[in-house]
């Protein structure tokens, strides 16, 4: 087995190791007693900001946007409206979905042809999606009947 030449002296990596076990000691979410499945996983549905996981003094856990309970270091306008999410049933349907998906891998390739073909835009879209593609037909078919008009000399090439 061929050795690695280091990168770095000895003194460097001893003085980074003490610095990564005082970090690893001072830091806040090391110091946490709560754990939770989804830590720094999940997402706003209304802003798309960040989600914190929190535990209230009765012991419920939820994620609560971060532009709602901390507006200062969000960088919006304003605080967000959502409604925080029970941390328990999120993490139990996360949970229960990648149990489903590692049983069953073959979901993975009909997920992925379903959003090839476009069926994981959300209805708003596909409905204005529907729309400009019946939008479409009808300006095609109204060339298709001006057309028409021209070659049976109905209507002149100036007005066509």
């Amino acid at each position: 087995m061929a050795t690695v030449p280091a990168i770095v002296s000895q003194e460097v990596f001893a003085r980074a190791q003490a610095k990564l076990a005082l970090n690893k000691k001072q830091a806040r979410r090391n110091n946490t007693t709560h754990l939770y499945l989804l830590r720094a996983l999940v997402s706003c549905g209304a802003c798309q900001s960040a989600c914190v996981a929190r535990t209230t003094h009765r012991g419920h856990s939820y994620y609560m946007c971060r532009c709602s309970v901390q507006p200062l270091y969000s960088q919006h306008d304003q605080r967000c409206r959502a409604r925080y999410s029970p941390a328990p049933q999120l993490d139990a349907l996360v949970w229960q979905d990648l149990c489903e998906v590692l049983l069953h891998p073959e979901s993975i390739s009909a997920a992925l042809a379903r959003a090839q073909g476009g069926a994981w835009l959300p209805q708003e879209l596909q409905a204005r999606k529907q729309t400009v593609r019946k939008a479409l037909a009808s300006a095609e078919n109204q060339q298709n009947r001006l057309t028409a008009a021209y070659l049976h000399a109905i209507l002149s090439l100036a007005e066509y």
